[in-house]
């Protein structure tokens, strides 16, 4: 098989599931990125000898991509690492935009095999297509979300929960004018969703170019029996929350409903950068307990510990926490608005974007224990058509269409 792809994105997106899944393929030339540690690195935060602020870069790696592969402009990451905080005299897509741009034109300068395919992810692929296109070279955008539809659905549901997060000033239209941009220089569009492609087709994206790709997950850690930790009838039920907490993955439903359902036997962990107002965090009922950002490498105890996963999300491009929740036989309570995981009433339950909705289904695992178990049984058997071999088929076949 031909090295003949160069993949660039930054920070360990999806796991670093494409270049490994390229490099699996035996195709994968070189993978370029912002940020990139090791093993030895891994080990040394493993053993307690790193500092706490260090531990999310510390994960940053995979052992199926070669060393020789990797291209990673590490001072320009810590740089931006540095100065993201410190950015506080213009606005985040300002500073997204500069970033993004820094990065894809230092991509643009590594060499491309001829007759290869170089594949970038969305708003920070713009200068390099431009480069590769100039040689002939077949380029590939990976959009990352469900783009500028998405930030005006999020925007309505801001202005619904003001308390819980504010509206933004106004339309961020350069930050989303590189991803129609790179939309028209790109062979190729990859979703993860048929939400996303619907959402940027809506917007300008040629329907021809667009190819739904799911995304994959793989467990790294030892299998766990569903009747080691479905034993739930006799405790109260755990709800696990994993990913950012702000008003787009609707936080502020699983809120209200624990306000709610206070008197309820039900216990909620929400783990994840929190985006939303403090006082809402501050005057949160006691059925709930913040865990904050959690490094990847001990998020498996988090779903050991669950019976159920929530993500009851406005928009998302996919959401690859429901398979890693269905990996440890852990049922999903999810919107339509992500990727098409969750069957419901299989492994677990749709609701609708509302409290109403979102405590219906919560309330129903509470009280029927068993269907939580029936649920968790059909976890494994669903998350086979989300295996890296999927993956690849789907993506070989986006290939074909491009170089028959």
């Amino acid at each position: 098989m031909t090295e003949d792809i160069v993949v660039a994105q930054r920070g360990a997106r999806e796991h670093y599931l494409l270049p490994r899944v390229c490099a699996r393929m035996g195709r994968l030339n070189k993978f370029v990125t912002d940020w990139y540690s090791f093993s030895w690195v891994e080990n040394l935060r493993s053993r307690g000898l790193l500092p706490n602020f260090a531990h999310p870069a510390a994960s940053n790696w995979s052992k199926e991509i070669q060393k020789n592969k990797v291209i990673s402009f590490r001072w320009f990451g810590l740089y931006n690492r540095s100065i993201r905080r410190f950015a506080q005299n213009r606005s985040k897509y300002e500073y997204w935009n500069a970033s993004n741009a820094a990065f894809a034109r230092r991509a643009a300068t590594v060499p491309v095999p001829e007759n290869g395919i170089f594949i970038g992810y969305s708003y920070a692929s713009l200068e390099t297509f431009q480069v590769m296109k100039n040689k002939q070279i077949l380029c590939i955008t990976g959009q990352i979300d469900p783009g500028l539809r998405e930030w005006e659905i999020v925007q309505k549901e801001r202005s619904k929960w003001s308390d819980y997060e504010r509206p933004e000033d106004h339309i961020p239209k350069e930050y989303y004018k590189r991803a129609s941009s790179e939309w028209d220089l790109a062979d190729a569009i990859i979703v993860n969703s048929n939400w996303s492609k619907k959402c940027i087709i809506e917007k300008g994206a040629e329907p021809d170019k667009c190819f739904v790709v799911p995304l994959a997950f793989e467990r790294m850690d030892s299998g766990i029996s569903v009747s080691n930790k479905k034993n739930s009838r006799n405790r109260k039920l755990r709800i696990l929350w994993i990913g950012t907490v702000c008003v787009r993955k609707g936080i502020q439903y699983l809120i209200e409903v624990a306000k709610s359902m206070i008197h309820a036997e039900i216990e909620i962990r929400i783990a994840g950068q929190i985006q939303i107002n403090k006082d809402i965090v501050k005057n949160c009922p006691s059925n709930v307990k913040w865990l904050g950002p959690v490094p990847r490498s001990d998020v498996s105890a988090l779903y050991r510990w669950a019976d159920i996963f929530v993500i009851p999300t406005i928009s998302d491009g996919f959401a690859i926490t429901q398979l890693e929740a269905l990996s440890y036989n852990v049922p999903v309570i999810a919107t339509k608005n992500c990727g098409e995981v969750v069957l419901n009433n299989v492994n677990g339950l749709i609701c609708e974007t509302s409290t109403d909705s979102l405590e219906e289904a919560i309330s129903l695992c509470c009280k029927d224990r068993n269907l939580v178990r029936r649920l968790s049984f059909n976890c494994p058997e669903s998350l086979k058509k989300f295996s890296l071999g999927e993956y690849s088929t789907n993506l070989l076949n986006c290939f074909q269409k491009l170089k028959p």
